[in-house]
């Protein structure tokens, strides 16, 4: 177990990812996570979720913790949207330029490979606010990607509007060098863009400078919030920019170890049980604190 790094007893709003941290394979056995967080609300601490998940990807986590997020805001598509989920305007949403959306498309086509384009209009409480688009021959329409939305096919993704789009996924076949060879491509063709390498086996793009970390402060902001005041729970190398940058940044023991020489704390534990056992800590520093207060104040 490491030594906390860090002002806790400072933080205010913690973040939590989904897959891999709140989430080991298909469990959602999320009780002893949910009683953390109604503890930290008593203690003045709200709570929000930074996923890499569209929104009703992330619903079913949400919906299953029980524990209503700080203002119902949420980010998801690892930074591109963030806002309340209740139909009001997004706080933040970073869209990708239908240039570099159709130049990226182009690429991976051209490889064999069948990219996905996540599209988010500008208000949630409109038909069909999220929507995902594949081109024709890629996939089949109503087939569900991984988040469970089906996928819309249209002739030509060239000749689409892509003005929604906020995220693509693009997936590779390892044995083949197809994720470092479409990396490269993009990275010398399409400069308003972010291609990140994802598990060995995706390619996923997003706006220029769009990140959890980004997104964070854009939550923290608009809860008159400082990212000093602020705790991320991450796991993986999508989380590398959000743990390192906020007050007080947790890996659960899951994390590779990129994460876990940026994060303040590493858990003993993997997963919801690493959670629950830095939302302990962050209470247990809060309650001691206030302690040493209350003594001096006698």
């Amino acid at each position: 177990m490491s030594t906390p790094r860090g002002p806790l007893e400072g933080v205010r709003l913690a973040l939590l990812d989904i897959d891999g941290t709140l989430v080991l394979g298909e469990s959602l056995e999320l009780a002893n996570v949910a009683t953390q967080l109604a503890r930290l609300r008593q203690l003045g601490v709200q709570f929000s979720i930074a996923t890499g998940r569209t929104i009703a990807g992330a619903g079913p986590v949400v919906r299953a913790l029980g524990v209503q997020a700080v203002r119902g805001c949420l980010i998801a598509y690892n930074g591109a949207v963030t806002g309340n989920v209740d139909g009001t305007p997004w706080i933040h949403r970073s869209t990708i330029c239908p240039g570099d959306a159709r130049a990226v498309a182009h690429e991976a086509l051209a490889l064999g490979l069948s990219p996905l384009i996540y599209c988010c209009r500008q208000h949630l409480d409109i038909h069909d606010a999220e929507y995902v688009l594949a081109q024709q021959g890629t996939w089949r329409s109503g087939d569900r990607e991984f988040n469970g939305m089906a996928v819309s096919v249209v002739p030509s993704l060239a000749d689409h509007d892509l003005g929604d789009a906020i995220s693509m996924l693009i997936s590779c076949r390892p044995s083949q060098g197809d994720q470092r060879r479409l990396v490269d491509n993009l990275r010398s063709r399409v400069s308003g863009a972010t291609c990140i390498e994802c598990a060995g086996a995706y390619v996923e793009v997003r706006g220029a400078r769009t990140n959890k970390l980004e997104a964070a402060r854009a939550v923290a902001s608009h809860l008159a919030l400082e990212l000093g005041q602020v705790m991320a729970i991450g796991d993986n190398t999508n989380d590398l920019a959000l743990v390192g940058g906020v007050g007080f940044g947790v890996a659960v023991s899951n994390s590779p170890t990129e994460l876990k020489s940026v994060a303040s704390y590493t858990c003993q534990r993997p997963g919801p049980a690493g959670v629950v056992e830095a939302l302990r800590m962050l209470a247990d520093t809060i309650r001691a604190r206030r302690r040493v207060t209350d003594v001096r104040e006698a």
